[in-house]
């Protein structure tokens, strides 16, 4: 019998790229994903400083007041079950090639200043092994686990990708974000006739395009 999924797709911008995943996973995986998350330690939040012109390291800014923690893919049974959902229901997206979950826990107070996830650097110099070994960041995974009960909204400043987490007031918004690079990316590697990328590979995966894909090894 097959395994059928239903997947609501909502396609904001198509340049770049955002597209909402509606009710992506079950009130229950939220829940066991948050329980889960809740257990581990979180600490206050760094972002990679850039203004260093020979590495690149992360420090403490006021511009991200967040706690958190990182977690590798499948590092408890809960995230795991999310991992390999991703992975399933987005099958142009390569998350083999993503950076460990990253959980995040903003209180009252607590943002993220608008900016770029993709990381622009001044020389190879900086370049840090995520860099050497599987490029730049590609994409932006985010799922939302809990919302604040006032506040804490995405800030979409343009439709560059410059974007942010707003202030969150009242209560505690709770999220999981995993930052894809750019190797073996499909979408890199067959991009639009047009030269952009394929949304329609994001939103409508046609079986005859999924042969070759890790997925369907």
């Amino acid at each position: 019998m097959l395994n059928y999924q239903r997947l609501n797709v909502e396609v904001l911008f198509e340049d770049p790229i955002l597209v909402i995943f509606r009710d992506f996973a079950s009130q229950k995986e939220v829940t066991e994903f948050l329980a889960d998350a809740k257990k581990q330690k979180l600490l206050l939040q760094k972002v990679v400083d850039m203004t260093n012109e020979t590495s690149t390291k992360r420090v403490i800014r006021n511009d991200r007041v967040a706690n958190g923690t990182f977690i590798s893919h499948e590092g408890t049974t809960a995230i795991a079950k999310i991992f390999k959902k991703a992975k399933a229901m987005i099958p142009f997206v390569n998350f083999e090639y993503s950076e460990e979950w990253q959980i995040l826990s903003y209180l009252p107070g607590g943002h993220y200043g608008p900016h770029y996830d993709y990381l622009d650097y001044d020389s190879e110099a900086q370049w840090d092994s995520w860099m050497e070994t599987h490029g730049n960041r590609f994409a932006t995974f985010l799922l939302v686990l809990q919302n604040a009960n006032k506040g804490g909204g995405q800030l979409l400043k343009d439709k560059n990708s410059y974007h942010g987490a707003c202030v969150v007031h009242k209560g505690e918004k709770v999220a999981a974000v995993m930052w894809i690079r750019e190797e073996l990316q499909d979408l890199l590697l067959y991009p639009h006739i047009t030269g952009g990328l394929d949304v329609g590979r994001l939103i409508n995966p046609r079986l005859e395009l999924l042969q070759g894909l890790p997925i369907c090894k």
